[in-house]
């Protein structure tokens, strides 16, 4: 929305023109490539060559500026993971695991942080994390890990581009996440 905003003061974008499926997806991998440039470097830029008759769509980013327009998803975020940390009593978390490449956004792992009162790990890669997750799921669905539990809470609420999904494997004697 601010970027297509954006478009539309400086003339690139009429008020009245509707984009086209191609334009919005060039403009979804834009702003996936830009959030992942902010979550390493304190500017980036979003650089649609020939995106709108002809016409580059070009606009810098400050992280902080970011930071602003993804808060409200971040702290819908934050609060589905305590709804669902609510459904389980006695639970208590030991440790955290960012999975997603939505994970590496510093807001997001400032936010985490303050909620569990401790720093996520980054010893391990949130995207093969989801990955291994995947396969823990499905040994435990098909019966060949034993002693174990899925809690699974999916919510509609985005940072980037997948849903937010947060998958719990605990142990039953010790009830720590």
């Amino acid at each position: 929305e601010d970027f297509v905003s954006a478009m539309r003061q400086s003339g690139v974008l009429d008020v009245n023109t509707v984009l086209k499926d191609r334009q919005r997806y060039r403009l979804f991998e834009g702003a996936r490539s830009l959030k992942e440039a902010l979550s390493g470097q304190e500017e980036a830029r979003i650089s649609l060559e020939a995106w709108h008759n002809g016409r580059d769509g070009l606009k810098d980013y400050h992280r902080d500026v970011f930071n602003v327009l993804i808060a409200d998803r971040v702290n819908e975020a934050i609060g589905v993971c305590g709804r669902a940390i609510k459904e389980v009593l006695g639970v208590s978390i030991d440790d955290v695991v960012l999975v997603g490449g939505s994970t590496l956004i510093p807001l997001v792992q400032a936010k985490v942080e303050e909620f569990v009162g401790f720093r996520p790990r980054s010893d391990i890669d949130p995207n093969l994390a989801v990955v291994q997750g995947v396969a823990l799921r499905a040994g435990m669905y098909m019966g060949r890990v034993a002693g174990s539990y899925l809690m699974t809470r999916v919510s509609e609420v985005t940072v980037g581009t997948e849903g937010l999904q947060v998958i719990v494997a605990f142990d039953t004697e010790s009830r720590a996440v």
